[in-house]
């Protein structure tokens, strides 16, 4: 209810893969917050997103923050839910 940016325009943000859609999505985003954006975690999103290590880490906690549950926040690393899911595949 209290969120600057839309549902919608949020999906476009977390199915964004490529630097110039990532680069888009951000940008839209951070015109919504209007000069309150915390440029420090911008840049480590940027940093992180596609990053094989880290990017599903961190548009995962970019949802439960945005969704409003960061007290639920998994405790997993994206290296483990990756795992997880290629054993998963594999049996």
């Amino acid at each position: 209810e209290n969120a600057v940016m839309s549902s919608l325009r949020f999906q476009r943000l977390m199915a964004a893969r490529t630097p110039d859609d990532l680069m888009r999505q951000m940008r839209n985003g951070i015109k919504l917050l209007k000069g309150t954006a915390n440029i420090y975690d911008i840049a480590n999103a940027f940093w992180w997103w596609n990053h094989p290590s880290g990017g599903d880490k961190t548009r995962i906690s970019w949802a439960y923050d945005y969704w409003g549950a960061s007290f639920a926040k998994p405790e997993q690393t994206a290296k483990q839910i990756a795992s997880t899911s290629e054993n998963q595949e594999t049996i």
